[in-house]
């Protein structure tokens, strides 16, 4: 398929659309719809943006972006088996029901992203931004979380076993519920544990 190059679209509606091995090459899409769309194998890099896009339902088998931004666009039960989301920023993204299979993530910004019950397992996670972002009864099991921002995030019945949180900013975490058995983390992060439970640590 031709490549899209320094397309500008708004408001288009790309609905079940065969879109596969799409490349995206500094596209700018705001507002547009690819629900149900066949994005198989579809790569976008460096200056692409969607903004407020729908891509739910659609399939994002095996994709490549990397350093996208997505901004406040749906995912719902969009099919991302195999995808690679490298240096990402998905902005407020919601991903209900989304499969994410195999799934490789490295580096962005997720701030605010709705993650709910998603299987993360295994993943470098080191160094990223997840500011708010709902990890509700996610298997984060064996996650490497070290540095990243968890400030505000709801990590409650989150599955945590074998993660590493070490140096990780957890304020604004209700860390009460949390289960921490086998999970790593620093002094720090210790204490800040020890204080949510009452503890006068000193």
């Amino acid at each position: 398929m031709k490549p899209w190059v320094n397309r500008e679209t708004s408001d288009k509606n790309f609905a079940d659309a065969q879109l596969r091995d799409l490349d995206f090459e500094k596209c700018i899409m705001t507002r547009c719809s690819f629900r149900g769309a066949d994005l198989h194998n579809a790569r976008a890099g460096d200056g692409c943006i969607f903004d407020e896009c729908d891509f739910s339902y659609s399939h994002l088998n095996a994709v490549e972006f990397t350093a996208v931004s997505f901004v406040n666009c749906k995912f719902v039960g969009a099919k991302l088996p195999l995808g690679q989301l490298i240096d990402c920023r998905l902005l407020g993204a919601d991903f209900t029901d989304a499969d994410f299979e195999s799934i490789t993530i490295r580096g962005g910004d997720w701030t605010w992203v709705n993650l709910r019950g998603q299987d993360l397992r295994g993943n470098d996670l080191r160094n990223m931004k997840f500011k708010g972002t709902d990890f509700y009864s996610a298997n984060l099991q064996k996650v490497d979380l070290r540095s990243a921002d968890l400030t505000d995030a709801n990590l409650d019945q989150a599955l945590l076993k074998g993660a590493d949180l070490r140096d990780a900013l957890l304020t604004g975490v209700d860390l009460r519920g949390i289960d921490l058995s086998d999970v790593r983390i620093d002094i720090a992060q210790a204490i800040q544990v020890a204080q949510s439970l009452g503890a006068k640590v000193g």
